[in-house]
């Protein structure tokens, strides 16, 4: 063979060497490159998510605050319906509550009623006070008012009720106990 033949030869074999180290570098390159890129999506979609999660949060906070107002302002006003037996005499402990009458007429559950499904899905302790007085509220109302009529078990679910009212609105009820005398 000639000597260019051989150059020629060897110029193509290190040409293809050359090739194969460029496609197998470009290759890996671009391997090394999409795992980056796929870290850096995943991280971004990671944030996204605790983002959209941090929202979805707040967002459920804010309405189980709305509806805790709401029924709040209710529980309130039927409380403020009840806490006086049928003589007008302030019931200010659950001492005597067996022997009480109360007007159960004005008592309202327009608010309850229209949230009651919302209320499940919020695990807290005021959610579960809140059952436990509307509870009481509707005792009254299957007893039209008369404690005394109670089977036990159900004196003390009203009771248990009428004594969580006491403490939630134990400043309002202290105002009105002053200016009452």
């Amino acid at each position: 063979m000639s000597q260019e033949i051989i150059i020629a030869v060897i110029g193509g074999v290190v040409t293809v060497i050359v090739g194969l180290i460029t496609a197998g570098a470009t290759y890996f390159g671009v391997r090394i490159q999409i795992k980056k890129n796929e870290k850096t999506f995943e991280k971004k979609r990671e944030q996204k998510e605790n983002e959209r999660k941090q929202i979805e949060q707040e967002s459920l906070e804010y309405q189980k605050q709305i509806i805790e107002r709401f029924i709040d302002f209710e529980v309130h006003d039927n409380f403020n319906n009840i806490k006086r037996n049928h003589a007008g005499i302030m019931i200010t402990d659950t001492e005597n509550l067996r022997n009480q009458l109360f007007n159960e007429s004005g008592l309202n559950f327009t608010e309850f009623d229209k949230n009651k499904y919302d209320l499940i899905k919020y695990k807290s302790a005021l959610i579960n006070e809140v059952i436990e007085i509307y509870d009481a509220f509707r005792l009254l109302i299957i007893y039209d008012g008369v404690c005394i009529n109670m089977p036990d078990d159900e004196f003390h679910r009203f009771e248990k009720g009428y004594q969580l009212c006491l403490n939630r609105y134990q400043k309002d009820y202290s105002h009105q106990v002053i200016s009452f005398f």
